[in-house]
């Protein structure tokens, strides 16, 4: 006989469909076949589903952060003038309309402030001249300053996975019309993951969450982490060394107060060069038929997806 330490779970047990297509799942919610499916973030879905009768749509933390990386090794991207320019060739606004806001917001430092501390605010960074307002014509002048005056071309490989994909595709009509050709290559989720740890991407979208603010500094901005050739290879994709004394420091620092001060002059130095472009965190969005009860509350739930315990139950139609 086995038990359970908090007691005989309601469900006798969950069974996992995978379903490709957006549509299929959302027919099998509504045909009953289905009990819970999974939507990338998409603040229209989510409001046409939360009309539709027996279906509640649920949108919660953790948010995953979408952030732009400069490898600082590649030309033209070893010009910090075109880092810059990139930057202000961008607009959040145009990326934040690609999911709502009902389900993503902006994000404005490497470690996102909404979140956990030691990010960066919006107004913190209008204060240090770092918050890279979108400017095109800005952004052309600096491409000239850098003899580049009649564009560029680059190419990057991306995931067809549309947490990525549609970033990049943004990213590409954003700056084409500042004279920046970006080609883009649509591969499978596990292609993309293997050739940006190989180093193809001149500029890498990555979409990740972090629980804390040295998680995040370590993994995409220390020289430990950087790529291919780092001490620990990670996801530094910037192949970024400036600020490793601040975030070994902060690691180390037993003051909150004082650490805080070192994670915000680490990523104050990063934008300065520019080597990380934050864009807009997304939360997650699932929708599950009326009948379907969790027993707890979806808030931040760090696993990105609907935590089954004992007290998931479902109810009788």
């Amino acid at each position: 006989m086995r038990l359970y330490f908090r007691g005989k779970p309601q469900l006798d047990g969950v069974e996992y469909r995978y379903v490709a297509d957006v549509s299929s799942r959302e027919l099998g919610l509504r045909s009953g076949q289905l009990d819970v499916i999974f939507k990338l973030q998409d603040g229209k879905w989510v409001d046409r589903l939360s009309r539709t009768p027996d279906v509640k749509v649920d949108v919660f933390g953790v948010g995953e952060v979408s952030t732009v990386y400069f490898n600082v090794t590649k030309p033209p991207f070893d010009d910090p003038r075109v880092r810059k320019a990139v930057a202000n060739a961008l607009n959040r606004d145009e990326f934040l309309a690609l999911y709502g806001t009902s389900v993503a917001q902006k994000v404005f430092s490497p470690v996102p402030e909404a979140f956990m501390a030691g990010g960066l605010t919006e107004q913190e960074l209008t204060n240090r001249n770092l918050d890279y307002q979108f400017d095109p014509t800005k952004a052309k002048q600096l491409l000239a300053e850098a003899g580049l005056g009649n564009g560029f071309a680059f190419s990057v490989v991306t995931s067809q996975l549309e947490q990525y994909r549609l970033v990049y595709e943004s990213m590409q009509a954003q700056l084409a019309k500042v004279g920046i050709n970006m080609e883009v290559k649509v591969v499978d989720h596990a292609t993309m993951h293997d050739q940006i740890r190989k180093d193809v991407n001149p500029v890498v979208v990555y979409v990740a969450f972090r629980p804390t603010a040295d998680a995040y500094l370590t993994q995409f901005l220390h020289s430990d982490a950087i790529v291919v050739t780092g001490k620990n290879p990670n996801t530094n994709f910037a192949h970024y060394d400036q600020i490793d004394a601040q975030i070994d420091a902060a690691r180390n620092e037993a003051d909150s107060t004082k650490q805080l001060v070192l994670w915000k002059a680490a990523q104050a130095k990063a934008l300065q060069d520019m080597v990380a472009y934050p864009i807009q965190y997304a939360n997650q969005v699932y929708a599950r038929g009326s009948n379907v009860e969790y027993g707890h509350e979806l808030k931040s739930v760090i696993q990105t997806y609907p935590g089954i315990d004992e007290t998931t139950r479902l109810l009788l139609k």
